[in-house]
């Protein structure tokens, strides 16, 4: 497989899905349809985060990467962000 590392800063992720190469493109949509449906619209700028996941999702700015990781069956795809320090509320994954 080959790798090129765009970013060294360490990335939280909320959830990550394991697709199949001939659905991920469709699958994929639906993914980030969970994550508003779960979270909210966390890019609102009157968003009020109720809960340690929201405001973790806030602060690091979870959605800002819609990450990619394939093999030529599957596609990982991982909705994720940036985390600099603090506090990780249990349910995010370092990656």
């Amino acid at each position: 497989m080959n790798t090129r590392i765009e970013n060294m800063h360490l990335q939280l992720s909320v959830s990550e899905k394991i697709l199949h190469m001939t659905s991920a493109a469709r699958k994929s949509r639906f993914f980030w349809d969970w994550y508003n449906d779960t979270y909210g619209n966390t890019m609102k700028p009157d968003f009020q985060p109720q809960t340690d996941i929201k405001r973790a999702i806030c602060t690091y700015h979870i959605g800002e990467f819609g990450v990619c990781i394939s093999t030529p069956e599957y596609l990982t795809y991982i909705i994720a962000g940036t985390y600099t320090r603090g506090r990780k509320p249990d349910g995010l994954d370092p990656f």
